[in-house]
This record gives structure tokens, C-alpha cells and sequence, in this order.
């Protein structure tokens, strides 16, 4: 029988296996508690705390262990959730301009809550995979870049907009700044077309 997680806390999503997923992820990749020390600037005795799940990692430690890792913090995070079949995630209270996670569907697709202050916005991006940004609180205009010149859309509450793969673009919050539910598939991900 599959297990439930309880755990709330968005920092440990996957509760008491984070530290097992961050064991296992360190033992599949051949690394010792000294190697994953040195590659993440985090000392032995923190990093054997967290795998005994007798610590919780910040997100910019949890960031450093899934980079000497050699993967997203998503990763680590889906690894803890193997074994569970409902995740509840509470909301930590950020306030302004911050990125939450939201979950990664099957590993590889990530949906992320982006909120942003009143002019605040995004810089020039494109992934390989589509991308599909849904306003969930004030206004957004997204910046289309094209080889024939920009065009901007004006998005409101319930607007979503989807861009291909390879399309740069941008975004920057109205007056009352916004809520943007991102979803799209990780760059690294490679889609089968069976």
C-alpha cells in the first residue's frame, strides 16, 4: 500500500523521505557525505542531519544539495514524493516578488506560482518545450518577440496565453501587481512522440 503524505511544510514536500531521497540520490550518483560537502558548501555533519531527516533544509541549501547533485530542486523533491499519493502544499506567506513551486507533475512538468509587484516582471525567456502562463490575480502584458518585431497582449484574471517552444517572451505586472500560474515542461526533459 502506497503512503499518504501529511508533511505541509514547502521546504520538505515529501516530509521524512526528503532525507532519504537526498541518500538515495547521493548513493546513485557514487558520492560520498565528503563529496556532496565539498560540492554544495554544506558541511557533513548538516548534510548527515538532513538524510536522518533530524534537520530541514532552506530552499538556497536544498538549491546547493540538488546542484552538486546534478539536478533541479524538483528532482529531489519529486524523489521524496515517490511513495506518496496525495501532496497538500500551504501557502509560506511570500509577499512581493517570489517564485513558489507548485509541484511537478510526473518529474518533468513543472508548474510554478510567479507573483510580482506592480511593474515587476520577467526577463526575456524561451524554453525548448511550450509554456502556458495563466493569470490568476491582477494583469499581466506579455512581450512576444518575433524577427518581424514585438506584439504585446494584454491578459487579465482567467487569461492565459501559450507559447511554443523556442518563442522568447516576457511579462511584467500591472499597476496592482499579479499572480501567474507557469507551466511548462523541464528543458531537460526529452518528450518520445510514440
Amino acid at each position: 500500500m502506497r503512503k499518504i503524505s501529511r508533511d505541509l511544510d514547502p521546504r520538505t514536500s515529501g516530509g521524512q523521505h526528503l532525507g532519504r531521497a537526498i541518500r538515495g540520490l547521493r548513493r546513485d550518483r557514487g558520492l560520498t557525505l565528503a563529496a556532496l560537502s565539498e560540492q554544495s558548501g554544506l558541511s557533513v555533519p548538516f548534510l548527515s542531519q538532513l538524510e536522518n531527516n533530524r534537520a530541514k533544509p532552506s530552499l538556497q541549501s536544498l538549491s546547493a544539495i540538488a546542484t552538486a547533485l546534478g539536478c533541479n530542486m524538483s528532482d529531489v523533491i519529486s524523489a521524496a514524493q515517490a511513495d506518496s499519493v496525495v501532496d497538500v502544499g500551504r501557502s509560506c506567506g511570500a509577499a512581493g516578488n517570489a517564485d513558489r513551486s507548485l509541484g511537478n507533475l510526473g518529474g518533468q512538468v513543472q508548474v510554478t506560482e510567479v507573483t510580482r509587484d506592480a511593474g515587476a516582471g520577467e526577463e526575456w525567456q524561451a524554453h525548448i518545450h511550450e509554456v502556458v502562463l495563466y493569470v490568476v490575480r491582477g494583469a499581466v502584458v506579455v512581450t512576444i518577440w518575433a524577427e518581424d518585431g514585438e506584439c504585446t497582449h494584454s491578459l487579465g484574471v482567467g487569461d492565459r496565453i501559450l507559447c511554443g517552444g523556442g518563442v522568447a517572451y516576457r511579462w511584467k505586472a500591472g499597476v496592482d501587481g499579479a499572480v501567474v500560474i507557469a507551466v511548462r515542461v523541464d528543458d531537460r526533459a526529452v518528450l518520445s512522440r510514440d
